[in-house]
């Protein structure tokens, strides 16, 4: 179907123009995964998608009022050190809210070791972030460096989380 952008580059002026049909004011975006091409090289990966999500960074700044960007990484494509490094420049350098991985489309285990190591640093970079930001957000409030693991493992309920480690 032409409405279908699965797989195809969706420039923003298309997304502003679907949104307006649709009457949405805001939209989450992040880079398609499915148009940018991987390499047998894990290093070319990941200029690949460092310039896709700098791309969305710069769609986001030029429509602040329209969308919220967010970061995509591939421990698999990248490897580990290279995940963990896209991470720490989507979160810290671009201020990315949130970090997609879609181990069921990249084809790697969704609870493996590597994907908890990238997890466990969107975490930590995200209250690190907040943290330095001072902007009042309570539920990322600066936890001990020991409920990091606890905090990785429901990211979903990071209020709860930052409860229970103040007491």
């Amino acid at each position: 179907s032409a409405y279908y952008y699965h797989g195809r580059p969706l420039s923003a002026d298309e997304l502003l123009a679907e949104m307006r049909l649709a009457q949405v004011d805001m939209a989450l975006i992040w880079q398609n995964p499915a148009a940018t091409p991987y390499f047998d090289d894990p290093e070319l990966n990941y200029q690949a998608l460092l310039a896709a999500n700098r791309h969305v960074d710069a769609v986001a700044r030029q429509h602040p009022q329209h969308f919220i960007p967010g970061g995509w990484t591939d421990p698999r494509a990248l490897g580990v050190d290279l995940a963990l490094r896209l991470v720490d420049v989507l979160v810290l350098e671009l201020g990315f809210l949130f970090v997609k991985l879609n181990p069921a489309q990249n084809r790697y285990p969704i609870d493996s070791y590597p994907v908890r190591l990238v997890v466990d640093r969107i975490v930590e970079q995200q209250i690190l972030r907040a943290c330095l930001a001072k902007n009042n957000l309570p539920a990322l409030a600066c936890l001990p460096h020991s409920a990091k693991r606890l905090t990785a493992r429901h990211v979903n309920d990071v209020d709860r989380l930052a409860r229970e480690a103040r007491e």
